[in-house]
């Protein structure tokens, strides 16, 4: 009979039904009296039978057994919410963690279940990763790193959705999917390269640059700093750490100097620090030209960092291709050859452990022999020269 559902019982007392015009399955069963009616969300019979069995046992378990059937998310429901709850509210998280959630939901798919993430729908998200890099006309491969940032920030997802959204997550583990990372060995411009740097570069980038080195914060705490962080009067800044610690760092002169002429009036300084159009930066770029950017803060210096490095001729080196991260190493090297102290150098890059500040102790050559040596010495020569003088 012509527009009549064609029923199939599925094993539990569970049915399939496909209503006229629907590609669509719909789940149909009763239990105690509680009626259910819903899409399975997909036109594959297989898939379709599969999940309503599921949904008959959840719905089982909760009306006989009281058991709450766990939450099933998409993944684009999961990342709207971790960006919600956790990503917005970092500076990673506001560039890196949502960059890579963009990346993530074209490769896996937005209606994705978590619960459908095993091991397979990894490797497949990763080759699309490839294929969709290649497409796009780049034919090299996503290096290592960057595919591990991608699963690292689905990983932090996944746990949160199951912990604490007490959402049903696939099986499926990082570790087998981390991939090898080239070992990146930091490059560290000298007092003269850093100065050609900042003469290159466009008139708003100057100031970005000019503080990174000056303080060695790191690229997101420089761009998203806030006159509200920002103290010229104590010559301090507070910024937010990984792992959400706060840090204050202590400007130089020429920092404090530097913000002072980016906005001279005390009372209007509020805000992002760095924004399109500033007018005491005079630059004529054509974001700081057109209207409809003015006002809005300097997020990402990519394009612009690159073009400076190139025009100042120091993007390529033998350690590798240079770096907005390189600013923060080339201060550490400054700092250590002015002083020779780990520690402090440690605490002035807010290192969480000074381990993490041994990779610049290469820097240091003979600087220990000798500081033994003067320590020393004395065992030798100064019982001598302590008798002489009594």
């Amino acid at each position: 009979m012509a527009g009549k559902r064609k029923q199939q019982p599925i094993p539990g007392e569970a049915y399939l039904t496909r209503r006229p015009g629907s590609d669509h399955f719909q789940i149909a069963f009763t239990i105690d009296g509680h009626r259910v009616r819903e899409s399975s969300g997909t036109s594959d019979k297989v898939a379709a039978a599969a999940l309503a069995q599921k949904r008959y046992e959840e719905v089982w378990r909760e009306i006989k057994l009281g058991e709450k059937p766990k939450l099933e998310m998409t993944l684009n429901d999961a990342f709207v919410r971790f960006w919600t709850e956790k990503a917005s509210k970092t500076a990673h998280g506001q560039t890196g963690q949502r960059y890579h959630m963009k990346v993530l939901l074209q490769a896996l798919g937005r209606n994705t279940l978590l619960s459908a993430l095993d091991d397979r729908a990894i490797n497949e998200g990763v080759q699309a990763m490839q294929t969709r890099k290649a497409t796009q006309g780049r034919p090299e491969t996503l290096s290592g790193a960057t595919v591990n940032r991608y699963l690292a920030t689905l990983r932090l997802v996944c746990k949160r959705a199951k912990d604490v959204w007490k959402a049903e997550v696939g099986d499926w583990s990082y570790g087998e999917h981390r991939q090898e990372e080239a070992k990146h060995r930091e490059v560290f411009l000298t007092h003269e390269q850093a100065r050609a740097l900042v003469d290159a570069a466009v008139p708003h980038l100057k100031p970005i640059l000019m503080l990174a080195l000056a303080t060695g914060m790191r690229k997101e705490n420089v761009v998203r700093l806030r006159w509200e962080d920002v103290s010229l009067d104590l010559a301090r800044a507070l910024v937010v750490q990984k792992g959400e610690r706060r840090l204050a760092v202590d400007l130089p002169d020429l920092a404090v100097r530097m913000l002072a002429a980016l906005q001279p009036e005390p009372e209007k300084r509020r805000g992002p620090v760095f924004w399109f159009g500033n007018p005491a930066v005079g630059c004529d770029c054509t974001r700081c030209k057109v209207p409809a950017y003015a006002g809005e803060p300097i997020l990402d210096v990519k394009r612009s960092f690159a073009t400076a490095a190139e025009a100042a001729g120091v993007r390529e080196h033998e350690a590798g291709r240079l770096r907005f991260h390189d600013l923060r190493h080339s201060h550490a090297s400054w700092l250590l050859a002015a002083t020779g102290d780990l520690l402090l150098t440690s605490k002035r890059l807010g290192h969480a452990n000074v381990a993490t500040t041994q990779r610049y102790a290469h820097l240091l050559p003979g600087r220990m022999e000798r500081a033994v040596d003067d320590a020393t010495r004395g065992l030798l020569t100064g019982g001598t020269e302590e008798r002489k003088k009594a």
